[in-house]
C-alpha cells in the first residue's frame, strides 16, 4: 500500500503544479525547484515543515532560511518548494528520502471543454438570443450543489423573471442568490486514474516487484474520438425494467471527469482531507446539467415550445454513436438516441409531441390504478378501452419493444405522429439504416409524410417484423426523416431479455 500511495503522490504533485500560483523566480544564480520526497511519514512525531526546513539549512550552510523556502507540502504527499543553486540542488537530490528534484514552472490550465466537444463555439460562430436567455430558467433535480461557489455567482444577473413561482428556502448556512435554490452538497474523491483491467494489473505488479517505484505523467494531448460517447459502465444503462417497451436511456451527455463546483466544507476522500473549491467528478450528476442547459438553449428560440418538443429535438437531432465496443456496449442501450448536439437540436425540423392526455393514456395502458393515476395527475382518471394506449404506442422518439422469446418469427407495430416545426409546403422521405444485432425488416407506412403548414401533423405506422432475435444483445434499426435538410433519427430497438 505504502509504494501505491507513494506513486499516487506523484500524480497528486503533478496537480498542484498546475494549480500553483507559485511563479519559478531566478534570485541571482538561484531558481525555485520542487524537492518530491514521496508520501507522507506515518510516524507520529514527524513533523514535515520541520524536515524540509532542517533539509535546507544542511544544503544551504545556512542557519535561517528566510526567503529559501517558498512552499511546504504536507497534504496528500511530502515535499517542498525552495530556492536552491545549481550545485544546493544536486546536493538535495543525493539525500536519502529525496525521490526526485525538478525546476518549478508556470502553467496555464488547459482543459478541452464540454461545450466545444458538443460542438458549442464561442463568439459568433453560435447562434445566440439574448433576450430570451436572460427570461429562462433551468430547473435541474440532483443531489445537491455548493450556491457559494462561484460558479453559481449571480453577478450580472437580474431577479428570477415574474413567471417563476418558486422561493429559494434553503436550510442552514444556506446563501440564496439570483441564480441559486435550495439543494445539498455531493462528495467525490480525487485525484483518481482509470486504467483498464489488464493495465491496472501490469502496474500493480511492477508496484509490488520494485524496491522504488516510480511514475512519470506525460502532457496530456486532446483528441476527437468518434466512438467515445458512451454511457459510462457505472452509470444508467438500460434496458427500462419499468416500462419495458420505452428505450432508455434517452440520450448521453458529458459526464465524465467534468471540472466542477465541489463543497469547500467537505473532503475529497477518506484519505484527502484537503478542502478544495473545484474536483473532477462523473456521473449522471454532471451530464443532468448539460442537457439542462441544452434545453435551455433551445427553449430560447422556441419559448413555447412543450417539454416534449425539446425533448424530441434533442434526441432526435442526436449524433449517431459509432458502436466499436461489444455487448450491451455496443447498443442502444449504453447510449440511447445518440450523444447530445445543441446546435442541430435547435433546427429539428420535425417532433413528436406529447400532451397530458397521452401520458394518462400511456399510465393507463400500463395497469396503473386510479388512485395512482390522481396522484399523478392530480385528476380523478377512469381507464378503459378507449383510453388506454399500448406502451409502445406512446407518441415517444425512440420505439421499443420486448419479446417473450427469441427463436420465433415476430411482427411489432409502433403508431406515431409527427408535428412540421421546420418550413411549410415541406415533405419528408423515410429511410431505414440497420443497426445491431438480428436483421429487422421495418416498413413505414406511409413512406413519404408533406407537411402544408407549420404546426400540421402527420402520423405513420412502422411495422417491424423478424425471427431468431440474437438473444445477446438487442436488434435495433434507425428511422430517419429527411427533407434535404433536416434529418430526423429515431431508433428501433427490438429485445428479448434483460442482460
Amino acid at each position: 500500500m505504502a509504494t501505491l500511495a507513494a506513486s499516487s503522490c506523484l500524480l497528486s504533485c503533478l496537480l498542484v503544479l498546475f494549480l500553483s500560483s507559485v511563479s519559478a523566480v531566478t534570485d541571482d544564480d538561484k531558481q525555485v525547484y520542487i524537492v518530491y520526497m514521496g508520501s507522507l511519514s506515518s510516524r507520529a512525531d514527524y513533523t514535515p515543515t520541520s524536515d524540509h526546513m532542517s533539509i535546507l539549512q544542511e544544503v544551504t550552510g545556512e542557519s535561517s532560511i528566510e526567503g529559501r523556502l517558498v512552499r511546504s507540502y504536507k497534504r496528500s504527499f511530502n515535499g517542498f518548494a525552495a530556492r536552491l543553486s545549481e550545485s544546493e540542488r544536486e546536493k538535495v537530490a543525493k539525500m536519502v528520502g529525496v525521490v526526485s528534484v525538478f525546476p518549478n514552472k508556470k502553467l496555464q490550465l488547459q482543459t478541452t471543454t464540454s461545450w466545444d466537444f458538443m460542438g458549442l463555439k464561442e463568439g459568433k460562430k453560435t447562434k445566440r438570443n439574448p433576450t430570451v436567455e436572460s427570461d429562462t430558467i433551468i430547473g435541474v433535480i440532483d443531489s445537491g450543489i455548493t450556491p457559494e461557489s462561484l460558479s453559481f455567482s449571480d453577478k450580472g444577473f437580474n431577479p428570477p423573471p415574474k413567471k417563476w413561482k418558486g422561493v429559494c428556502s434553503g436550510g442552514e448556512n444556506f446563501t440564496c442568490n439570483n441564480i441559486v435554490g435550495r439543494d445539498v452538497a455531493f462528495i467525490h474523491p480525487l485525484p483518481a486514474a482509470g486504467l483498464l483491467t489488464e493495465d491496472f494489473e501490469s502496474l500493480l505488479s511492477y508496484l509490488e516487484s520494485a524496491d522504488s517505484p516510480h511514475a512519470t505523467v506525460l502532457k496530456t494531448e486532446a483528441i476527437f474520438n468518434r466512438p467515445s460517447p458512451v454511457i459510462a459502465s457505472f452509470s444508467s444503462r438500460g434496458p427500462n425494467t419499468i416500462a419495458v417497451d420505452i428505450l432508455k436511456p434517452d440520450i448521453t451527455a458529458p459526464g465524465v471527469e467534468i471540472l466542477a463546483a465541489y463543497s469547500p466544507d467537505g473532503e475529497p476522500s477518506q484519505h484527502d482531507t484537503r478542502h478544495v473549491k473545484y474536483s473532477v467528478l462523473s456521473g449522471t450528476s454532471m451530464s443532468c446539467p448539460h442537457v439542462a442547459g441544452v434545453a435551455a438553449y433551445v427553449k430560447t428560440f422556441y419559448p413555447k415550445w412543450s417539454p416534449s418538443m425539446i425533448q424530441s429535438a434533442i434526441m432526435t437531432t442526436a449524433w449517431p454513436v459509432n458502436a466499436t465496443r461489444t455487448g450491451i456496449a455496443s447498443t442502444e442501450f449504453a447510449y440511447g438516441a445518440g450523444h447530445v448536439d445543441p446546435i442541430a437540436a435547435s433546427n429539428p425540423g420535425l417532433v413528436y409531441e406529447l400532451d397530458k392526455a397521452d401520458h394518462i393514456a400511456f399510465l393507463c395502458g400500463m395497469n396503473y390504478t386510479s388512485h395512482v393515476l390522481k396522484v399523478i395527475s392530480g385528476e380523478t382518471v377512469t381507464c378503459s378501452e378507449e383510453k388506454e394506449i399500448l406502451p409502445r404506442n406512446l407518441n415517444y422518439p425512440s420505439m421499443s419493444a420486448k419479446l417473450s422469446g427469441s427463436g420465433t418469427t415476430f411482427t411489432v407495430t409502433f403508431n406515431r405522429t409527427l408535428t412540421n416545426v421546420g418550413t411549410p409546403n415541406s415533405a419528408y422521405t423515410s429511410k431505414v439504416v440497420a443497426g445491431h444485432g438480428s436483421k429487422l425488416d421495418v416498413k413505414i407506412m406511409p413512406s413519404v409524410l408533406s407537411f402544408k403548414a407549420v404546426n400540421e401533423k402527420q402520423s405513420f405506422m412502422v411495422t417491424v417484423t423478424g425471427s431468431d432475435l440474437d438473444p445477446e444483445v438487442p436488434s435495433s434499426a434507425n428511422l430517419i426523416w429527411s427533407d434535404g435538410t433536416h434529418n430526423v433519427r429515431s431508433p428501433i430497438v427490438i429485445y428479448t431479455s434483460d442482460y
